[in-house]
């Protein structure tokens, strides 16, 4: 069984190529812990996100110490925005060698077809 918070998108392949479909809709996870969180970021990504915060990152520190002084500033809807955004906003990237691939998909939120 699926957690309540998750959505289910439904991807259904035709002739013009992959489509998702909204199935049903996410909420918000009500356990999120931000601690495990913010260790998502890479190093330049939580400097980014202290600055935007007003903080000035001590890099001297280290990432961890950055992501303690992430914690102590910064709510918790504005960490999980800042970490999505960050991953969001990533080149591609190598993994054991190969580089993980983007796929463009046709995106829409409407009924199945028929």
């Amino acid at each position: 069984m699926l957690p309540t918070w998750w959505g289910v998108i439904e991807v259904v392949d035709d002739e013009n190529g992959p489509s998702l479909f909204e199935r049903k809709a996410s909420g918000d996870n009500p356990s999120v812990d931000l601690e495990l969180l913010v260790r998502l970021l890479w190093r330049r990504e939580v400097e980014n996100v202290l600055r935007a915060y007003g903080e000035e990152p001590d890099v001297k520190r280290g990432r961890i110490a950055m992501w303690k002084q992430l914690l102590s500033c910064a709510p918790g809807h504005g960490i999980q925005s800042a970490v999505r955004d960050a991953i969001a906003r990533r080149e591609d990237t190598w993994v054991g060698g190969s580089g993980l691939q983007r796929v463009a998909l046709n995106c829409s939120a409407v009924p199945e077809p028929t």
